[in-house]
């Protein structure tokens, strides 16, 4: 006889506080009460008269199960057939103890009861309140599973002896031939926390508060909350068997709010987090179809990268939590109690896509008939290729996809696909990191809408920007490939934003410079006001202080010291020469170009301090450049000393280098004149005539005119005492009126 109890609320409370009350003094003495006879009476004697029935109640869960439930008490056969109530001392068990201590165990070591565990709590998640009687085992489980139930494959002999093989997750109840069959309370509250976690998360806050319970179970699981399917008669007595650590219940004024709780990671781990993700994927390339077994990815993982998966290297405690935190690269699929890891379908199109330029390039032309495409995929693959995989109907829609990859021809028999041509990404991101880094300062943080960056580039090169010219379906995807460059991430849009092409209420995809080539995006600015867009290693962090108004730290960047800093920015700067005289030289691609229309360069120190405060590059005066900026330069023109002499002030433009202009004279360049030119003196006579005078410089020549135009700006800067003349020179008129100078 089984008895169910009805659920009226309290009834596992107060089983708790009779076990307090009545059965700790009584069991205490080894007196046993009997299930069926003794129980009620003593319930009924203590508090009030057990509702009771004979048949199953909907309502209701068995007494014996419900029993089982309450802590240091079991249930156990005696020698008469009866079932009786006996207390568990809060001991370890002995190595010898009574077999039914042992029920809580797993059968470690035997994976046909481990699978066969997993398929009783299938079955029974099926029945009503998860009780099945035991003379319908056989045609249930052939009804679920479309197979038989062959005892023997276990090695037993009675089915008796297999359900009770497995403690651990069945619990049989009742005596006779109403035997019911029913989960353990330790397998119930697992179950019921696993559908707990899920419908939190399904929550967009992942908090439900107690009085909408009932219609968040409805929305996540599409059936009816019902608290005797899990066995026991109340709710808050499954919550208060789940540890703190896996939910969180806060008491407010009016209600008690479920949460997930919630530890902060770190940016580390956070970043920890994204390369396992790229480790994932290429753990499940290697896989068939892209998929896994969940049972089987951490020895995959370990036999693949030779080491093992540490959550807590990731900030997390569980491996299901660790996958899920990167939704955009895998999905967990539940097929019955197994869970299956595939690749999200972005991810298996960029799978496919490998796989088939790597099958191309195996091919004559690099091209295949579309025909022989399916049979040379299996064949190179050792699998087929199955298009509801990638949610295609047909190879010409599944190659449509893959249109940034290949492209399907005219051949000389039939349609043949061929890889197509790619640019080169290089050049693309050179100018993509000059357009982003030409954003004004209040800018530069937040960045601009991917769609932005597309119109910039549009207006800027005059070409339109297509991704599937370097191999990419669209511009998100080839940022993604530069994740040490720029970062994408979202944000929520404004309903009122009449630009937003998105709609209210969607996310907006935004890009933007990572740290360090912020960091990088100073650096172009301040060598834009150097002459040579370069400058000495030993004197930038001080230029840089000066010009930014802030320092920097190398260790913030994940370096050690300023030279491995610039060394991670190879796309702007590059390091030339040896010892103290390294210098830092910007990038050709990277220096200013008039032709960009973005925003000008950046300037950090717009409000404290103008470019002119920058510090004049050494390479250009030849010596130590002083820290001053173009006022006090231009200040010294006042000086009575020569300032031709000095250095050029940095505010300065370069000189520019123009040929004298050639006078077009009517004369006959072929035949020789009746009269010959007057004739120069020789270097000889000079020098004496310039002796003569009393001089260094030899006398004006005849044929130079006086009013011709210098030869450059930097003759005008030589003093006429300057060292850098000449003792002595000669001058000669070239047929192209260049002024040439020849020392001794």
């Amino acid at each position: 006889m089984t008895a169910l109890c009805r659920c009226s609320g309290n009834a596992t409370i107060q089983a708790i506080r009779f076990t307090e009350c009545v059965l700790g003094h009584i069991l205490s003495k080894q007196i046993w009460l009997c299930l069926n006879f003794s129980f009620p009476d003593c319930y009924a004697a203590k508090f009030s008269p057990l509702q009771v029935g004979i048949e199953m109640l909907e309502d209701g869960v068995p007494l014996e199960h419900l029993i089982t439930c309450v802590p240091s008490i079991t249930i156990v056969t005696a020698q008469n057939g009866f079932k009786v109530i006996k207390w568990i001392q809060n001991k370890p068990p002995a190595q010898n103890s009574e077999p039914w201590i042992q029920r809580c165990k797993s059968p470690v070591g035997n994976p046909q009861l481990i699978q066969f565990s997993r398929e009783i709590i299938d079955l029974l998640k099926s029945q009503p309140s998860c009780l099945l009687p035991i003379s319908k085992f056989i045609p249930s489980y052939h009804h679920h599973f479309a197979k038989q139930c062959r005892v023997s494959d276990y090695g037993f002999s009675k089915l008796l002896d297999l359900l009770e093989a497995v403690p651990h997750v069945l619990q049989i109840i009742g005596m006779g031939t109403k035997r019911l069959l029913t989960l353990t309370h330790r397998a119930q509250v697992k179950r019921f926390t696993q559908d707990l976690l899920k419908l939190l998360k399904f929550q967009a806050s992942k908090q439900v508060a107690i009085r909408d319970f009932m219609q968040a179970y409805h929305w996540c699981f599409s059936r009816d909350w019902r608290v005797t399917d899990y066995g026991i008669c109340d709710l808050m007595d499954l919550l208060a068997e789940i540890p703190d650590t896996t939910i969180t219940i806060t008491h407010q004024t009016t209600d008690m709010v479920i949460s997930v709780p919630k530890r902060e990671r770190t940016v580390e781990e956070m970043e920890r987090t994204k390369q396992f993700g790229k480790e994932v994927v290429d753990l499940l390339r290697h896989q068939p179809h892209c998929r896994m077994p969940f049972s089987k990815f951490i020895p995959t993982y370990h036999h693949h990268f030779g080491r093992q998966c540490k959550l807590s290297y990731y900030g997390f405690t569980k491996l299901m939590e660790l996958l899920e935190a990167i939704p955009d690269i895998l999905m967990v699929l539940e097929c019955g109690e197994e869970k299956v890891l595939i690749l999200t379908e972005v991810e298996r199109i960029k799978a496919l896509a490998a796989q088939l330029v790597k099958l191309l390039r195996a091919q004559k032309n690099f091209s295949l008939s579309v025909s022989q495409l399916l049979p040379e995929y299996n064949k190179t693959f050792g699998y087929g290729l199955r298009l509801q995989d990638y949610d295609a109907a047909s190879l010409p829609a599944l190659l449509a996809k893959l249109c940034h990859v290949v492209k399907v021809v005219d051949g000389s028999d039939s349609r043949e696909v061929q890889l197509i041509n790619r640019k080169s990404l290089r050049l693309l991101t050179t100018q993509l990191l000059a357009l982003l880094m030409s954003q004004e300062n209040h800018q530069v943080t937040k960045g601009m809408k991917v769609e932005e960056l597309s119109q910039h580039y549009l207006n800027v090169h005059g070409t339109q920007l297509n991704p599937c010219e370097y191999g990419f379906l669209s511009l998100s995807e080839l940022l993604k490939s530069l994740p040490y460059l720029v970062e994408l991430y979202f944000e929520e849009s404004d309903e009122n934003c009449e630009d937003c092409s998105t709609g209210g209420g969607h996310g907006v995809e935004w890009v933007r410079l990572t740290k360090l080539y912020q960091f990088a995006r100073n650096v172009r600015a301040l060598l834009h006001t150097y002459h040579y867009n370069q400058i000495f290693l030993t004197e930038f962090q001080g230029a840089y202080r000066k010009f930014t108004g802030c320092s920097f730290e190398p260790r913030f960047y994940g370096c050690v010291a300023i030279d491995e800093l610039l060394s991670a920015i190879p796309q702007v700067v590059w390091i030339k020469g040896h010892g103290h005289k390294r210098i830092i030289v910007l990038k050709n691609d990277m220096k200013a170009k008039p032709s960009y229309s973005m925003p000008n360069s950046p300037q950090p120190r717009e409000n404290a301090e103008s470019l002119r405060d920058s510090p004049i590059s050494s390479t250009t005066s030849g010596s130590q450049s002083p820290g001053c900026d173009a006022d006090s330069e231009l200040l010294r023109l006042t000086s009575p000393v020569d300032l031709l002499c000095g250095p050029v002030p940095s505010c300065l433009p370069s000189p520019q280098l123009h040929p004298d202009p050639v006078l077009l004279q009517q004369m006959d360049l072929i035949d020789f004149e009746k009269t010959p030119p007057p004739q120069l003196p020789t270097e000889l006579e000079s020098v004496e005539e310039a002796a003569a005078y009393g001089t260094s410089d030899p006398p004006e020549q005849p044929g130079r005119r006086d009013d011709s135009p210098p030869l450059c700006d930097e003759k005008n800067m030589l003093s006429m005492d300057s060292p850098g003349r000449r003792a002595s020179r000669s001058r000669f008129k070239l047929a192209a009126n260049f002024s040439f100078t020849t020392g001794l």
